[in-house]
């Protein structure tokens, strides 16, 4: 087995990082247009409320307006002006630069349906979390699983019990890029039979 099929580098655009599309099987949906207003910010698991609402009222490009939710240790954030997608992916770099982030994602735009319970909000951003599942060919042979979170810098966090072809993985900031787009280079590499991110619907006002 040669190292070839491996050798494919994750595409990082200078500019713009922002992607709206993902799989689903062999299907490509399509995530909506970027949100220009919000970004979701995890911290720390160690931090606590305070610490993370002192860091967020310390941040002027954040509205100081906003009543936002803490989900645990993440939060949908709204900035004060709105971005187009260089400067917000530029603030990402910079955001994700303080020890006590460990990922900050894109937004995207969208109403507030659901599928199958009504969202009490008037605003609602699609987003995605920091886990991504991969389906691999052959559950005896791990090979082509470790080789790529190796060189993704992803993590492996647990196997199926009840469908050993399936795995859950996560991306943080140090990953070569971040869930949505592990996942999507994961299906591109041709080396797993799926990959697909887990996907966010989050109430902001």
């Amino acid at each position: 087995m040669g190292c070839d099929k491996y050798s494919e580098t994750v595409i990082e655009p200078s500019t713009c990082k922002f992607i709206n599309y993902c799989y689903f099987g062999d299907s490509t949906a399509t995530l909506g247009e970027l949100s220009n207003s919000y970004i979701l910010v995890a911290f720390d698991s160690n931090a606590t409320e305070s610490q993370i609402r002192s860091f967020i009222r310390s941040e002027k490009e954040f509205d100081s307006t906003f009543t936002y939710t803490l989900y645990g240790n993440t939060a949908p954030l709204k900035f004060k002006q709105s971005k187009d997608c260089q400067d917000i992916t530029a603030f990402i770099a910079t955001l994700q630069k303080d020890p006590m982030v460990t990922f900050v994602h894109y937004t995207m735009k969208t109403d507030c349906s659901y599928t199958f319970m009504p969202i009490l909000a008037s605003r609602c951003v699609n987003t995605y979390s920091n886990f991504f599942t991969v389906k691999i060919k052959d559950a005896n042979d791990l090979t082509d699983l470790h080789t790529m979170i190796k060189l993704t810098g992803t993590k492996l966090v647990e196997q199926d019990r009840f469908s050993p072809q399936w795995f859950t993985l996560k991306a943080d900031k140090n990953s070569k890029g971040d869930a949505l787009h592990m996942a999507n280079h994961f299906k591109e590499s041709k080396l797993f039979e799926r990959a697909e991110p887990k996907l966010l619907k989050i109430p902001v006002e």
